[in-house]
Parts: C-alpha cells; structure tokens; sequence
C-alpha cells in the first residue's frame, strides 16, 4: 500500500495543514505532468506518477478518506460492515430521515401538479420543507466543524496507540455519516429548489 502521507511529504497524522498540501502537490503535479515528460516510456510512468499524486491528494484533503488511509497504514483498517450511528449524532436521524421522506413526497406532489394554482397551493409546504432542510444542514455543518476541531486537537499530540487508533476510528464513523448526510440533504435541497 501507497503511504500517500509520505508521496506528498506530509506527516502521518489525522490532521493536516491544507495550504501546506495544496503546495505540495502543486508542485509534485507540475513536475509528474506527462506533458513536462519528453518520451513515449517516460510518458507512461509519468501518467501512472501523477495519477498516484491525484489520488493521494484527494484521499488527504478529505479528513474520512484520510482517517480512513492512516487507519490502514496502522494496521486498524475500517471494516466494510456496517457501523452503528454515533450517539452523538443519532438523534439527527429521524429528523433526517423524516424531512428526506417529506421532500421526496413534496418533490412528486409538485411535479404533478397540472396547474400553477395547484402549485402555488403547495408553496407552504416547500418553504417548510426548505426551512428543515436547511436547519439540518446547518446542524451538520456545525457537527462538521466539531468533528475539524476534535481531529485537529488529536493531531497535537498523536501517537499511534490503541486508544488514539480508536478515536481516530469513532471520528471515521462520524465523517462518514456526516458527509453522508450532508450530501443527501443538499441532493433534496436542489430537488425542491425550483419550485
């Protein structure tokens, strides 16, 4: 396996400078691009070198991905099976599942609707609708935010030992259902956003 932390000169922690990564791989791409190479063989390998620095660019700028890939590195690779909601954040999951039902439902109400009377009869219920969405999506954003801080924060004093390992794994858990979340929330937003 690819150590992408070590690719792109970037310490092996949960946490990274994202104006320091950026740089780094500004310049490793400018220097991989296959048009900077001059033959056909080195071409090849320089398609493959900077195909490998894209990926590890975008696994690390991603805190899941990266947690996700120090994880592995360690030896604590999440498994694929099926990962309990965070208690922190399973409160939020009626509500987002509820609010993702009644948009899906307001979605087909308004694409029926044949006149514009009968649309503008429903405008309460997209506004509603809207209004949670954007509640939700806030929330997620701020338990996002959170999630940022408490990554930076283990990043200090890291060292690779089961309890960090484990932390590093609950934070894992939480992006993953947060990313989730936001992106089917903001999936419903543009769906009722025009009517």
């Amino acid at each position: 396996m690819t150590d992408y932390f070590a690719l792109l000169d970037q310490p092996r922690r949960p946490w990274l400078d994202s104006d320091a990564l950026k740089e780094v791989f500004q310049r490793k791409t400018l220097r991989e691009h296959p048009d900077a190479q001059a033959s056909a063989a080195g071409t090849r390998d320089a398609e493959a070198a900077f195909a490998l620095i894209n990926t590890a660019h975008q696994t690390l700028q991603d805190p899941k991905l990266r947690l996700q890939h120090l994880l592995a590195l360690e030896g604590h690779a999440p498994t694929s099976r099926f990962e309990a909601v965070p208690e922190e954040i399973a409160d939020l999951f009626p509500a987002i599942a509820a609010v993702t039902q009644d948009a899906t439902q307001l979605a087909e109400k308004t694409a029926n609707a044949a006149s514009a009377l009968s649309r503008s009869l429903l405008a309460g219920e997209v506004m509603d609708v809207r209004n949670r969405i954007e509640t939700l999506l806030a929330t997620l954003i701020r338990l996002h935010a959170e999630a940022d801080a408490k990554l930076e924060q283990l990043s200090a004093g890291y060292q690779s030992n089961a309890e960090t390992l484990s932390a590093i794994h609950r934070l894992y858990i939480r992006y993953s259902y947060l990313r989730r979340w936001i992106a089917q929330l903001e999936e419903q937003r543009v769906g009722i956003a025009d009517r």
